[in-house]
């Protein structure tokens, strides 16, 4: 198999070491192992991204003496480029019940934060919405479109009940959700023969956005496209 790895920065301001170290690792890992390095751009937030941080993270790379294999400025490589694929899967999972609209304001979402802060517990989603669009309704949902009217956030349906992974052997086992403890509720990846492991409940159906903010789903799906070596 040949290795394929990946660099994604956002064109939203300058490089930070934090985010260069990721990219050197990706780098010399597709080095070291013969393989091919992609440089991807992360600008699904159009607010925020700009030419000029675009040009300035390039000129950055190049300083570094990274060189990309396969990358801008083929527009392939530009995630902006892809909305469509991106909303057909937010509809998609919405229509197969994987996802929900949820229709809580910013008050309510702040209140629930501090109410979590008062009570000395994680902050995170109570799932008032999970169940309150039926089966047939999310057959008819349309996307998010605050011009028509339709003013809501998709949220992931994380299964309540999963498994959760070993590092040394990398087995499964079943768990409850109270039993979970990854912190964020984000997908699991195990190796070949594995399993797709979710965490928590309700407080982990993290937000889905068809416009800004799409990394939660557009990174997996562009990733797939490319065919890159799994982390």
């Amino acid at each position: 198999m040949t290795v394929r790895t990946r660099y994604a920065p956002s064109p939203t301001g300058a490089l930070h070491i934090g985010n260069v170290r990721s990219g050197l690792f990706a780098y010399l890992f597709a080095r070291h192992n013969h393989g091919a390095f992609i440089l991807r751009i992360d600008d699904t937030d159009t607010e925020r991204s700009t030419t000029e941080s675009l040009e300035e993270i390039l000129e950055s790379l190049r300083w570094l003496g990274v060189d990309w294999d396969e990358g801008p400025p083929d527009r392939k490589y530009f995630q902006s480029s892809r909305f469509d694929r991106y909303r057909e899967s937010a509809l998609k999972l919405l229509h197969e019940g994987k996802a929900y609209p949820c229709y809580c304001t910013a008050a309510e979402l702040d209140a629930m934060r501090k109410q979590a802060e008062r009570e000395h517990r994680k902050p995170g989603y109570d799932g008032r919405c999970r169940d309150r669009t039926d089966a047939a309704a999310l057959l008819k949902v349309e996307l998010p479109d605050k011009k028509a009217g339709r003013n809501y956030t998709i949220r992931f349906r994380s299964p309540r009940e999963g498994a959760r992974g070993n590092r040394e052997g990398m087995t499964a086992e079943p768990t409850t959700a109270a039993r979970v403890s990854t912190p964020s509720g984000l997908v699991v990846s195990l190796p070949e023969g594995g399993r797709l492991v979710f965490g928590r409940g309700p407080d982990a159906d993290l937000p889905i956005s068809v416009g800004r903010g799409l990394s939660r789903r557009a990174g997996v799906i562009t990733a797939l496209g490319l065919g890159l070596t799994p982390r």
